[in-house]
């Protein structure tokens, strides 16, 4: 039996399952969209602690095919015009930080003004060797898979082999690491049709904070942990 060997530190790629925004609110006795406000202030400390840990991936789930199938209407409402207040913010801030923001998932549904001005945030803060920030907006794992499948047959009826590798460069995630770490906050336990392709041998954490209230202390105890463990990918050792 080969002898087991630590991973190495930091992690190269992170995702992230903000659960607990409007359980924050209502605790407070506040109304939900005051949660999503302070989810969305949470997410831009998490950035810049997963830069300063030499994180240089981050995928952050923002909003669901199932979250926008469920919500209602004014929820969504507000979780859009946060959201452009997000790339608003992005095209001021993150150009100066060497901060490249990318959008994966059904963002051909959203309004052709939003799709405009994620293409212009995209396009303006991409920079050579930035921290890739990577928001998973209107996005589904399964969703991800089934929209890979008509290019995959296509490659098949033309004669090819479809590897594994093949099949990854079709998906939305395709030129993304599969994560290292995936964190949950919230206290549910459970992906939630999150990258179910690439997180095959992804390290699992779930803490019962809620993301509003995820702290710099608990991040870095997490990193930390991460350090400590052992991943073998299915018998194969691998620092």
């Amino acid at each position: 039996m080969r002898e087991e060997k630590k991973m190495s530190i930091p992690p190269r790629s992170i995702a992230i399952i903000p659960d607990g925004n409007r359980r924050f609110a209502r605790r407070g006795g506040l109304f939900e969209h005051k949660g999503h406000l302070a989810g969305y202030e949470k997410f831009k400390e998490v950035v810049f602690w997963a830069r300063e840990e030499g994180v240089r991936f981050l995928t952050f789930f923002a909003l669901s095919t199932e979250n926008w199938n469920s919500r209602g209407g004014e929820e969504i409402s507000f979780l859009m015009n946060l959201f452009k207040t997000a790339l608003l913010n992005a095209l001021t801030e993150y150009k100066n930080e060497e901060i490249h923001v990318r959008f994966i998932g059904e963002t051909y549904r959203l309004s052709p003004a939003l799709q405009e001005l994620m293409e212009r945030a995209e396009g303006e803060t991409r920079a050579p060797n930035a921290f890739e920030v990577v928001i998973a907006m209107l996005y589904g794992g399964r969703s991800e898979i089934v929209h890979a499948l008509p290019e995959s047959v296509k490659l098949i009826n033309a004669g090819h082999k479809v590897t594994e590798e093949v099949f990854s460069n079709l998906l939305w995630t395709k030129d993304i690491p599969p994560p290292d770490m995936l964190i949950r906050s919230g206290g549910e336990k459970r992906i939630s049709n999150f990258l179910l392709w690439n997180i095959a041998y992804t390290e699992l954490f779930f803490t019962n904070t809620l993301w509003p209230d995820f702290s710099r202390e608990e991040f870095g105890t997490m990193i930390k942990e991460f350090s400590t463990r052992k991943r073998r990918f299915g018998g194969n050792d691998i620092q």
